[in-house]
């Protein structure tokens, strides 16, 4: 009896362990290949991660342009990717765009404004195969536009001296400040707006004594509340002044580049082409060939030119296409050789905008320029002898002679390329 308790008690205890083993080895192999679907879903993320997907998540294939998602993050991750020429491309059109994009969907302040105006003018040409990005993106620039206008509009309006802000003591014709109206979610919009509105009041206060005649030490005087209106205005202008230039200014610029004159300033701009001919010509008669060619403002420029050497960032990156046209004639003397060249260069000065309004000074790269080169020249060639046939030559050998010599009259003289 007490060996059989003995032996109950023993498979009792055997049981019990392999249950437990049991129970540790399940567990042990759920938490492995726990572990190893944790991995094999790192791998499949880490696998389909790449250039496509990234693009899909920031690229609205319905209106064909970027979403808000797109940032400096996402387009650090493109740049990793980007390995094609079409994702290259892809890739411009977010480093261009972004800026906009995110001053568009976030509030921004006007530093923000002005620089994302200066990345697109430097890149804008990004865009031009992406229309509906392009639209977007040009739209927001005219709202940037716009806002600047009107901000700097309404700072011309006032003087601010020695932190105070005066108007015209004897003004008697009441006139307004004008309050921003964006589609950008400007940061300072409402506070603008508030000192805009009391500066209005103030005005048409002043005007009404003045009118009545009353006796006024000082027209207005700086109040409390306008204080960080001033911080703004001094804040605005020096950034403004140190990205936009006036129509006045532009007018100046493109006073000076017309009075270039190539033949006489050749110092003034990049690889001017010589006489040197830039094609082959055919050896009787006249030739007319034609080239076009692009140069540049030299440095030499700036240094003759002070009044724009502020703008030598912009200017020196102005391509000046060059039309060039040769015509070459064949004489038989050597005393009539000679060649001379004629230049005209023509600038494009049609500006509609008053001599107040502002433009990016980045646009300046942008001015239309061109030179129409024209070279007359008068090559020498010797008379080629003519030989007597033989008249025991018969008909077929006549007809030979004759087909060589008009191949050899006929023969192109050759010349170097003058841009190789």
């Amino acid at each position: 009896m007490g060996i059989q308790i003995l032996m109950q008690k023993s498979t009792k205890i055997k049981m019990t362990i392999l249950s437990v083993i049991t129970l540790m080895t399940v567990g042990t192999t759920a938490y492995q290949i726990n572990k190893w679907s944790q991995s094999y879903n790192k791998m499949e993320q880490q696998k389909i991660q790449n250039f496509d997907t990234l693009w899909d998540k920031v690229w609205d294939q319905n209106s064909k342009t970027f979403t808000a998602e797109l940032n400096q993050s996402i387009i650090q991750q493109l740049e990793q990717y980007a390995g094609t020429p079409s994702q290259q491309k892809k890739l411009k059109l977010a480093q261009t765009s972004a800026p906009l994009v995110s001053i568009k969907h976030s509030n921004s302040n006007l530093t923000q404004f002005i620089a994302a105006a200066n990345q697109y003018y430097q890149t804008e040409s990004a865009d031009n195969d992406y229309p509906e990005q392009q639209s977007f993106n040009t739209t927001v620039l005219k709202d940037i536009e716009d806002l600047i206008i009107t901000v700097n509009k309404n700072i011309d309006q006032v003087l601010v001296t020695n932190n105070k802000i005066d108007f015209d003591k004897s003004i008697t014709k009441e006139y307004q400040l004008t309050p921003v109206t964006t589609n950008l979610l400007w940061k300072d919009l409402t506070v603008f707006n508030k000192h805009v509105s009391e500066i209005n009041s103030l005005i048409k206060t002043q005007v009404v004594e003045n009118n009545n005649k009353l006796k006024q030490e000082q027209i207005i005087q700086l109040k409390d509340q306008l204080d960080a209106f001033v911080t703004l205005s001094k804040q605005y202008e020096s950034n403004i002044k140190s990205d936009y230039i006036t129509i006045k200014d532009l007018k100046l610029i493109l006073n000076t580049l017309s009075k270039i004159d190539p033949d006489k300033n050749a110092n003034w701009l990049n690889s001017i082409r010589s006489f040197t001919l830039i094609d082959n010509i055919n050896p009787t008669g006249t030739t007319t060939l034609t080239s076009n060619y692009n140069i540049s403002l030299t440095d030499k420029f700036f240094e003759d030119n002070q009044s724009l050497k502020t703008y030598q960032t912009q200017l020196s990156q102005m391509t000046i296409p060059v039309i060039q046209e040769q015509i070459v004639s064949i004489v038989d003397k050597k005393s009539d050789e000679s060649k001379s060249q004629t230049f005209n260069l023509s600038v494009n000065t049609s500006i509609s905008q008053s001599d107040n309004d502002l433009i990016n000074i980045n646009s300046l790269q942008n001015i239309s320029i061109t030179i129409q080169q024209k070279q007359n020249i008068k090559i020498y060639r010797k008379p080629e002898s003519t030989s007597t046939s033989s008249s025991s030559s018969n008909q077929s050998q006549t007809d030979t002679s004759t087909t060589s010599s008009s191949s050899s009259n006929d023969e192109t003289i050759p010349f170097i390329r003058s841009d190789e």
